[in-house]
């Protein structure tokens, strides 16, 4: 091995004489040579080793101690000419628990890295400036990513959260210009200021799993970096001018979004309800009523369904209820702001004799030349109604009638059919006497 450099030399020591909050008081410091590689390494309490200083790969175990933590700035490269290439693939033995301060902080030769879910703590910073990273995935035992955990992983593509994280922290993701899909599990609470600032490659986010994320730090999501200028050539200064994405969109669980929605309406980006699951979220009424919707006080200015057997939208953007059921309606405000929930239609179209509804399986009796009148509940004046009938029994009532009149033509039994708002098929069993 070449000499460090002054500048690890300076690393190396202050991490020496370094001690985590967590570990007790009783180490020993020392420097042995695995595969031809020297590692300063910590025995501590006499029971397990921290790594101090490595390069290329980490041991699961030294003089038979297991390696529990990796020591903070203990695989910081810079990837100098005096420093050896190992490949860029990398494993972490499942004896880590711990991943300290800036422990990988600029190493350029990490290309992938494994996990395990032995790892409970990953520090600061663990991973800044990696640049060569492309892709993290973190166990379940990983609550939080802390401050600049990925900061300047300028080449990360995609990150796999854990099942358990709760906390994403101040600039955790910050300047992951290629970073295009993230995961995010339901527990999540809280994103911190700048947590996914200038990830250019990131067009929208989706929140629908997360039942508690109430917190969003200022220009946590759809924010970039126009310009950076610095002044002075020592104790220089950055003026960071943040601009919004164009066209950013956050989707969001209705009742579980207030955080969040905030937030998108706050910095005038999209914000789309996925309401799936929920009902009310954009009203309800009856079978045959016609209403128009406003969100946030607002009109609406195009809509869409793909549920049109339950609702239909006119070019007005009038909703008119068909039959019952739930209705998924995608919606555009006059602002531009996209948004979409559920629509609730309670009851069906029936046909109603004397007061009561009629039964599909009683037959109703009216004498040959004499007509059976019976009322439509539910009918859309919009739309007209669809009669099939016989020479027994015929419906005489124009197709666009709420009242309807079914007249006994000869003596006999037949069934006669009504399709009510297009899509609810009505039949009344009729004997003429």
């Amino acid at each position: 091995m070449k000499k460090l450099s002054l500048f690890m030399a300076v690393i190396i020591l202050s991490a020496l004489f370094s001690v985590p909050a967590n570990a007790v008081y009783n180490v020993d410091t020392k420097i042995k040579e695995i595969n031809g590689v020297k590692f300063t390494y910590s025995v501590i309490d006499n029971k397990y080793v921290e790594i101090r200083h490595g390069e290329g790969f980490i041991p699961a175990e030294i003089e038979g101690y297991p390696v529990t933590m990796i020591g903070p700035y203990a695989y910081m490269m810079y990837l100098d000419e005096e420093y050896k290439d190992f490949g860029g693939s990398w494993v972490i033995p499942d004896t880590v628990t711990h991943i300290d301060n800036y422990a990988f902080k600029d190493n350029k030769n990490i290309y992938s890295i494994k996990i395990p879910a032995s790892v409970t703590y990953i520090e600061e910073g663990a991973f800044y400036g990696c640049e060569n990273l492309k892709k993290i995935e973190l166990p379940p035992t990983i609550r939080t990513i802390c401050k600049s955990t990925f900061q300047n992983c300028r080449k990360l593509k995609k990150a796999t959260l854990g099942s358990e994280v709760r906390i994403i922290e101040d600039n955790a993701f910050f300047n992951c210009r290629n970073l295009a899909e993230i995961n995010f599990n339901k527990y999540l609470n809280s994103l911190g200021t700048r947590a996914f600032y200038n990830c250019t490659s990131l067009k929208s986010l989706d929140f629908s799993k997360c039942i508690c994320l109430d917190i969003v730090g200022k220009e946590a999501l759809g924010y970039y970096d126009e310009k950076t200028i610095i002044l002075g050539y020592y104790n220089y200064k950055k003026k960071i001018t943040a601009k919004k994405v164009k066209d950013f969109t956050i989707t969001a669980t209705p009742n579980y979004y207030e955080g969040v929605k905030a937030y998108a309406f706050r910095n005038n980006f999209n914000f789309i309800s996925n309401a799936e699951s929920e009902t009310n979220d954009l009203g309800n009424c009856s079978a045959g009523n016609t209403l128009k919707l406003k969100i946030d006080g607002k009109k609406l200015n195009d809509y869409s369904t793909k549920n049109n057997k339950i609702i239909k939208i006119t070019k007005k953007g009038k909703i008119i209820a068909l039959q019952k059921g739930k209705a998924k309606v995608k919606v555009t405000l006059s602002n531009g702001k996209k948004y979409s929930g559920i629509f609730t239609v309670k009851t069906n179209p029936k046909l109603i004799i004397n007061g009561s509804t009629l039964s599909a399986k009683k037959t109703y009796t009216i004498k040959k030349g004499d007509s059976l009148n019976v009322k439509i509940s539910g009918k859309a004046k919009a739309i007209k109604n669809k009669y099939v009938h016989n020479s027994i029994a015929k419906i005489t009532s124009d197709t666009n009638d709420s009242f309807i009149k079914i007249k006994g033509l000869k003596i006999g039994t037949t069934t006669v059919k009504i399709k009510v708002n297009g899509v609810k098929k009505l039949t009344a069993k009729v004997k003429v006497s």
